[in-house]
């Protein structure tokens, strides 16, 4: 159900989970009045890139305490150089204006989690992954290696959404939060939820709160 701002200011507990950003930060921005103070607030990745305010994206969320999981361009900017600058690495190195800015935020992508798990009480475990993970998933003691990093971070998942009603069995039987694949609005089934809705690409950013599943969305606006 997507909620509105008074709605979704009157969940007061549990986690938001925000879609890919891409460095569109004034909808980052009014996104967050929407939240709670209370709620966790988590990104799935792709703070950065192709949007004009990567360095402004990433301030706002150390300074608001929010949680990020590793996603593909974070990967990029600091292992792959030259393939960052095709894919939206040079409107962030604008952002970041020099170099001394740039080998700070480095150090914050470097330290961002493959994967962040909550566990609840009366509720199924979230997984919240930068793409789609439940096939991958072999619990949260599972030592992973890079071997698994090249589906969590870069595979999408267009085929996933052919099928709604399939029932994917996992460890500890997660419910998985992620984004990566760009879609005109959140894709919500019994097992997982693709919630990137692709901002950079003039439609909304959009965020999940787990575990009601609701949704707010926020229109493009630069």
């Amino acid at each position: 159900m997507e909620l509105s701002k008074k709605e979704a200011l009157e969940i007061d507990k549990g986690i938001w989970v925000i879609g890919d950003i891409h460095g569109c930060y004034n909808e980052l921005k009014e996104l967050s009045t929407y939240i709670n103070k209370n709620c966790e607030v988590v990104c799935v990745g792709d703070l950065i890139d192709r949007g004009n305010y990567s360095k402004e994206v990433i301030d706002f969320i150390i300074k608001n305490n929010y949680k990020s999981v590793l996603g593909n361009h974070e990967i990029m900017a600091y292992s792959y150089y030259d393939l960052w600058l095709l894919h939206g690495g040079i409107e962030t190195l604008e952002s970041f204006k020099n170099e001394k800015n740039l080998n700070f935020y480095k150090n914050f992508f470097i330290n961002l989690p493959l994967y962040l798990y909550y566990e609840f009480s009366e509720e199924r475990p979230l997984l919240i992954t930068h793409s789609f993970a439940l096939t991958l998933w072999k619990g949260k003691d599972f030592p992973y290696s890079y071997a698994y990093f090249n589906d969590i971070l870069w595979k999408h998942s267009n085929n996933l959404f052919e099928k709604k009603e399939l029932k994917y069995e996992t460890v500890d039987n997660v419910f998985n939060i992620f984004g990566h694949t760009p879609i005109k609005i959140p894709f919500i089934t019994q097992d997982f939820a693709n919630i990137d809705t692709g901002c950079v690409y003039k439609n909304k950013l959009s965020a999940i709160h787990y575990p009601t599943l609701n949704t707010i969305s926020i229109k493009n606006i630069d």
